[in-house]
């Protein structure tokens, strides 16, 4: 089976290094650098996996089951950036702000971690180069 590629696994690791420096950097920023990268690989994930399904590489189960996935990181995507938004408005966010904001970029970045396995596992894969 050809192999679709989306990304190098380097940005994985990059978008976890940057919500675990959130300790250290600027939560906001951190968080939103996350969810960008996130976000991104979402997008070519999905495109790749349309493009594998269209060309009978995905069966219709890979396919639902990748959209599970898909849809269960993108409402907690979606939630991290709300919090988001709620945090940068916020004149003086406390500690619990801050830690819920990391909580919840975390849990996307769950999410989007078992998003990203399942496709890879099924030949979408977030590595460098075709196979």
């Amino acid at each position: 089976m050809k192999r679709l590629s989306v990304l190098s696994p380097l940005v994985a690791v990059l978008a976890l290094l940057m919500l675990l420096t959130g300790c250290n950097g600027d939560p906001a920023t951190d968080t939103y650098k996350t969810l960008r990268i996130a976000g991104v690989t979402y997008d070519a994930t999905m495109q790749a996996a349309g493009d594998a399904y269209r060309s009978g590489h995905l069966t219709d189960e890979q396919k639902d089951t990748l959209i599970k996935y898909g849809t269960a990181f993108y409402g907690a995507w979606h939630t991290a950036r709300e919090a988001l938004e709620v945090y940068v408005e916020t004149k003086n966010p406390d500690a619990a702000m801050r830690d819920r904001l990391l909580s919840l970029g975390t849990a996307a970045l769950t999410k989007w971690t078992t998003f990203r396995d399942y496709a890879r596992d099924m030949g979408v894969l977030i590595e460098g180069g075709e196979r």
